[in-house]
């Protein structure tokens, strides 16, 4: 039985998802339909700006969370010190993570997904756990139109509804085998299913109702759970306070279905072969009567050279004007940041440190939406894949060996990534600067004795993202110092008396 608090909840929150996403929802449809392909048949359609999106989600995924690549390491929360075993294990179980999040799991065909409804402004990802030992995980992304999100403490989406519509019964025992179905039809073919995900602030748990209807009276199958099932990230936010993201695509959208119409004109002007009306610049002193006939030409008075010719804006509603097109095209592409990643064949001179600076401009204006993505989307995947295999006790996977867990029950992701990259590089910058700047005007001595070497040398491991099993710990490394001054020492007295 759900407690009648909880279905009071999940129909409350459900009431004012809907509500919120009927104010935004007509710029989703248009942004959809405009970066993405949704119908073949169209004639209309326009792939400007789909390439444009298509784009940034290639260039995100390779910078981000590429296929092939760690970009996360697990390590203690902040402030919490770690033990050389500690590091150890952590640096086992990233390895043996990631191995399954990306060869034995469907992450990386869904990230693409996510990504690019991302692009639009949210994007939604349903987790499953599948109790496969290979494949403890299942991802899957869902149509925005059936989802409805509301936002709880700390504006974080807390209550998540997708509405499952026309369901046979033998689907729904498929779906859900433990669902109690008394009293329903066995050929009732067309079930209306609303799944919620509800978070209750007093007991601190999320509450998974399969109801029937939206009014969430009749409950089918109910679950308790200490983690949500569902993965929501935002790009930006509405002014308004929605709990719906603002991307890109929602940004220009306008703009898109613009271009989109000035291109459909200028196909039906091709196939027509007409010309627009022209106003041209010659020596003709005074302003003749405006021809708006197709192909006519307008002098106006005053010069700019006898060939100088440029489309006449009139009032006769022709959109026929050829260079608004570029100007369209050009506010998309600064709303998908394709001046900060141009293609290499595009920039010429292109150095080391041009590339640098491009990174590095983009890692700036990128910061705000790239902490939401760590908060909302990467952070949590991982953790979540983590306690998931840390419960099923897979691959080695055990939280309890830590030595902090008894007292701080979290863990940290350090993240690597292009970004992230960048801004080692321009911390390393200043770091060389500064010991260079020392050692000119103070002299290397400064550097020697002021410098903590053992947190030094980690903190250059870290900037230039080197494998640290190449190298000793800390304890082994002072061993081994310890027997190279012995040598050096054996070596000096060898060559004194050598000497005598």
């Amino acid at each position: 039985m759900v407690d009648e608090r909880i279905k009071q909840l999940a129909k409350y929150e459900y009431s004012d998802a809907q509500t919120d996403k009927s104010q935004i929802w007509w710029m989703y449809e248009a942004a959809m339909a405009t970066f993405f392909v949704t119908d073949m048949n169209r004639k209309d359609e326009d792939s400007y700006g789909v390439r444009a999106k298509n784009k940034l989600v290639n260039r995100l995924i390779s910078m981000l969370n590429p296929g092939d690549y760690n970009w996360g390491l697990f390590e203690p929360p902040r402030g919490v010190p770690a033990t050389e075993p500690d590091k150890k294990l952590l640096q086992n179980n990233t390895e043996v993570i990631f191995n399954r999040l990306q060869e034995y799991s469907n992450f990386e065909i869904e990230n693409f997904k996510f990504m690019a409804n991302l692009t639009i402004g949210t994007a939604a990802m349903r987790r499953d756990i599948m109790g496969d030992l290979g494949s403890p995980v299942r991802y899957r992304n869902v149509p925005l139109k059936n989802l409805y999100i509301s936002e709880g403490a700390l504006s974080k989406v807390q209550h998540v509804f997708y509405e499952n519509k026309g369901l046979s019964i033998s689907k729904v025992r498929e779906l859900w085998p433990d669902a109690n179905l008394e009293g329903f039809e066995e050929n009732q073919r067309e079930l209306d299913i609303i799944e919620g995900t509800i978070y209750d602030s007093k007991t601190k748990k999320y509450h998974y109702l399969v109801s029937k209807g939206s009014t969430f009276e009749e409950i089918i199958y109910s679950e308790e759970m200490d983690e949500t099932n569902w993965l929501v990230a935002r790009w930006g936010s509405f002014e308004n306070n929605s709990s719906w993201g603002v991307g890109p695509g929602i940004e220009v959208v306008l703009e898109a279905l613009s271009l989109r119409k000035k291109k459909q004109n200028l196909r039906v002007a091709g196939d027509l072969n007409v010309r627009p009306p022209l106003k041209g610049y010659g020596d003709r002193a005074l302003i003749t009567r405006a021809k708006f006939g197709a192909g006519d030409t307008t002098y106006v008075g005053k010069s700019r050279g006898q060939a100088d010719f440029e489309p006449l804006i009139t009032t006769l509603g022709a959109d026929l004007d050829i260079y608004n097109v570029e100007n369209h095209q050009k506010l998309i592409d600064d709303a998908f940041y394709a001046q900060y990643l141009p293609d290499l064949s595009d920039v010429k001179n292109v150095t080391a440190t041009a590339i640098q600076a491009l990174r590095s401009e983009f890692r700036q204006i990128f910061e705000p939406v790239y902490t939401r993505v760590i908060k909302e989307y990467l952070k949590p995947i991982l953790l979540d894949y983590f306690n998931i295999m840390d419960r099923a006790k897979i691959g080695g996977v055990d939280k309890s060996q830590l030595s902090w867990i008894e007292q701080n029950p979290n863990l940290g992701v350090r993240f690597k990534n292009m970004l992230t990259m960048t801004q080692d590089n321009e911390e390393l910058e200043r770091l060389n600067l500064f010991l260079g700047n020392v050692n000119e005007s103070l002299g290397a001595n400064y550097n020697a004795a002021f410098l903590k070497g053992e947190e030094a040398y980690q903190r250059y491991i870290d900037l230039y993202h080197t494998d640290r099993k190449l190298f000793y710990n800390v304890d082994e490394a002072k061993e081994n110092m310890q027997k190279i001054i012995q040598q050096s020492q054996e070596a000096a007295q060898a060559m004194q008396g050598g000497g005598q």
